[in-house]
Order: C-alpha cells, then sequence, then structure tokens
C-alpha cells in the first residue's frame, strides 16, 4: 500500500513496518523475537499501524502472541484499520476462519478486557458489528454468545447490509443461534 509519494501510508518505521509483516505471516512461532522488535519500537511510532489486526486475522496466532502486542501497544486495539472499512482487531477475528475455536475464544475474551466498547463498533463502510461476521459460518455458538453476551444489544441491530443477526443465523443454517436469538429476544 503505497501513496503517490513512494511513502508507505501504514507505517513510521522500517520497524513498524517489519512488525505488520511479521504479523501477517503464516509462522507466528516468533514470540521471543517479537519481544525482541517490539522493544525496539517507540508506542507512538505506531498511531496508524494495523499490525493487530494483522494477527487477528493469522491462522497461527495465539493469545499469548495478541497479549504481547497489547502489552506494548495498548492503544492499537483501539486502531481502526487503514483501509476503507475501518474495522477495528476483533472485526478481523471474527472473520478469522482458520483458528480454533478455543484460541478465538481466548483471543475475543483478551481483547473484549482490553477494550469492552470494541464489540460495540461498527465498521465504517460496511456497517457491521463483530457478532455480524462471527455468526456466519465462521465461529462457533460458544464464540457469538461471548459477542451478545458482552453486548446484548446487538441481537437487534441491523447490519449495513439490512441483516440482524437472526437473519444472518437463518441464512447459514445455524440452526442453535437462531434458537439462542428467539430465546433472548422471543418477541
Amino acid at each position: 500500500m503505497s501513496d503517490q509519494g513512494g511513502k508507505n501510508r501504514n507505517f513510521e518505521s522500517p520497524l513498524v513496518e517489519e512488525l505488520e509483516r511479521i504479523c501477517a505471516t503464516s509462522d507466528l512461532n516468533w514470540l521471543d523475537g517479537l519481544r525482541e522488535k517490539i522493544s525496539q519500537i517507540p508506542p507512538d511510532a505506531v498511531q496508524r499501524s494495523s499490525f493487530l489486526h494483522r494477527a487477528c486475522e493469522n491462522r497461527e496466532a495465539t493469545r499469548e502472541i495478541i497479549q504481547c502486542l497489547l502489552d506494548a501497544f495498548s492503544g492499537a486495539v483501539l486502531q481502526m484499520a487503514d483501509d476503507d472499512y475501518g474495522q477495528l482487531p476483533i472485526h478481523f477475528l471474527c472473520q478469522n476462519r482458520e483458528l480454533s475455536d478455543a484460541v478465538s475464544i481466548d483471543i475475543l475474551e483478551l481483547l473484549i478486557e482490553e477494550y469492552p466498547d470494541s464489540v460495540h463498533h461498527k465498521g465504517n463502510a460496511d456497517g457491521c458489528l463483530p457478532i455480524h461476521f462471527a455468526i456466519s459460518p465462521r465461529k462457533s455458538s460458544a464464540f457469538c454468545r461471548i459477542l451478545i453476551d458482552a453486548f446484548p444489544e446487538s441481537a437487534r441491530i441491523v447490519s449495513g447490509g439490512g441483516f440482524l443477526p437472526i437473519h444472518l443465523a437463518c441464512k447459514y443454517g445455524r440452526a442453535d443461534m437462531v434458537k439462542y436469538l428467539l430465546e433472548l429476544y422471543p418477541e
């Protein structure tokens, strides 16, 4: 993603650029090396970076890696992606089909603990809450219930595409989620 002047608009320094590249790789068994790289980056140098987004969408992500990133850059959980959708890291996690359910839930709980209001955030262009992404066949019922329990009103919020979570659950054949949502809001 380069602008017309040849500078990469996402990164403030080569170290931040390397951190984002590493977070997007398919091999995240580099926690010690990550800690070393992080120690070299001033916290204010990552203001527009989306490395946490890349880590949340990575199939090799772990709670420990996300925790390491959050410990070093607590504000990263509030950063919207530098794209047209304006999504938070939690949105990227909800769209990650490759993580195991247990790891997804561990990371979700960590992100909600770090920034509880992230479950309320609609992406700028798509108007989707995290639950709108998660309720598709991507995530388990347990994962979706954590999102809904953190923000019960999300079950009544329409996505930018005009769908309530129950509509999406029906669309994707998620009978367990349809039942759960009907129990929550029978009217």
